[in-house]
């Protein structure tokens, strides 16, 4: 196997984390919203019910998202020159994706597969790309369901349902001040803190690096969004889930998740032990009985003295 093929391994078990979906299709698609007037050319990969559009296909890191799951309709609104257009009519939006006759095809039949749970009888594909279709619309159906009994149970669920807003481990509900205090009390135990925001409904992470000797504190704002969590920097970026949130910093600083090392014990102590005698090795005790009452009605009044 090549270098190169070693490489598109790795972005592609980077794009899984970081998206949490799995992948089941990808190429080059050029998006454009009706308003203007240039299309621009990405390589686009859909995961679950979701378009995610890369500037080129070496890049780990995702620039847009298309969420196709209240996809209303798929229209064909051009074809010349061997290339098709295919606008996405969407509750806020309306998107035109194009690409070359066969893959916009092929595209179409993807995105349908995955948003409707069936194939369109008026496709024009091969065989095999049928069955492939048959097994995406498979697959999708069973993680919906599946996603969908979790949330029946109370598995944890963010306010915006497009996003996945479970906690990751280095989570902690303290303030500014307390997660520097964490940080550098117990520098073992990791560099980065996820923790609320002081100033918003969002959340913020706190690192803490040593440089050239000294110890430096930065702080990030998260901010929830409609397509994820936003890391506000000077080039936002924007993430579907907290746990990729985390995994981001990780990957650019090097830094680890700060996560507490729990204490557990290592034997039961039966109730009425001693804690240093083994359990089973002390005799068992008699409860005490308790002082008979005595009636004052029944008692003979007591005699004067002399």
């Amino acid at each position: 196997m090549t270098a190169a093929s070693y490489s598109q391994r790795g972005i592609s078990r980077i794009r899984e984390k970081i998206t949490e979906l799995p992948l089941y299709h990808s190429g080059v698609l050029s998006k454009k919203y009706p308003a203007e007037k240039v299309f621009k050319k990405y390589y686009a990969e859909l995961r679950g019910c979701t378009i995610f559009l890369y500037t080129d296909e070496k890049k780990d890191m995702y620039t847009e998202r298309l969420e196709l799951r209240d996809l209303k309709a798929v229209q064909k609104v051009a074809s010349e020159f061997g290339w098709s257009v295919y606008s996405l009519i969407l509750p806020k939006e309306e998107v035109h994706l194009k690409a070359s006759g066969p893959d916009a095809e092929e595209w179409r039949g993807y995105i349908l597969a995955v948003t409707k749970m069936e194939i369109p009888k008026n496709m024009s594909l091969l065989p095999g790309q049928m069955m492939r279709l048959e097994e995406v619309t498979k697959e999708e159906c069973k993680r919906t369901s599946l996603s969908l009994k979790e949330d029946s149970l109370g598995a944890p669920c963010s306010t915006n349902s497009n996003i996945t807003a479970d906690l990751p481990s280095c989570f902690y509900n303290v303030t500014r001040q307390e997660a520097v205090q964490m940080l550098e009390a117990d520098p073992e135990w990791g560099n980065i803190i996820l923790r609320p925001s002081a100033d918003s409904d969002g959340y913020a992470v706190t690192t803490r690096r040593i440089v050239s000797g000294d110890a430096v504190i930065r702080h990030y704002k998260i901010q929830p969004s409609n397509s994820g969590f936003v890391i506000q920097l000077e080039a936002s970026v924007t993430i579907p889930s907290l746990n990729g949130v985390v995994l981001h910093f990780v990957k650019q600083t090097g830094l680890q998740p700060f996560v507490k090392s729990q204490h557990y014990d290592t034997r039961i102590e039966v109730c009425g032990t001693k804690p240093d005698v083994a359990a089973g090795s002390a005799p068992l005790q008699k409860p005490a009985v308790p002082p008979r009452t005595v009636s004052w009605e029944n008692t003979p009044p007591t005699q004067p003295g002399p």
